[in-house]
């Protein structure tokens, strides 16, 4: 059984409304995720605190990791953070799930399409020199 908290159950209603961006197989993924109020009845558990600052998510972790569960942390593992301490201690792995394409990937995706408007970055300091005004 997949479950997540409720900022996650909520991002994936909100996907569930674009469903034209999704394969019928994967509209069928989301539709068996969810709601966990309690986070203890699940197979694999999607939590959005990806530092684990919150109190009751170190908690959750805890009771998997004391369950025999394991913990991948997909994202980038900020300092002085329990998610941190997990990876030190080896009670956790990571394994980055990008969200972003690279700048070669991006040229890479407009040779073969014809957008009208393409935005690469998020800010200019992220944008190669030579594109920057």
């Amino acid at each position: 059984k997949y479950s997540g908290d409720m900022h996650f159950i909520n991002q994936v209603n909100d996907m569930k409304q674009q469903s034209f961006w999704f394969k019928e197989d994967a509209l069928k993924v989301l539709d068996n995720i969810y709601p966990d109020n309690n986070l203890n009845d699940f197979d694999i558990l999607f939590l959005s605190d990806p530092q684990l600052r919150n109190a009751v998510n170190q908690n959750t972790v805890n009771r998997i990791l004391d369950d025999g569960g394991c913990i991948i942390l997909s994202g980038t593992v900020k300092a002085h953070t329990y998610s941190e301490q997990l990876v030190n201690q080896n009670k956790a792995i990571v394994c980055k799930y990008p969200v972003h394409l690279n700048y070669q990937q991006f040229v890479q995706l407009n040779r073969v399409n014809n957008f009208k408007q393409c935005i690469p970055f998020h800010c200019s300091q992220s944008l190669p020199q030579q594109f920057r005004q």
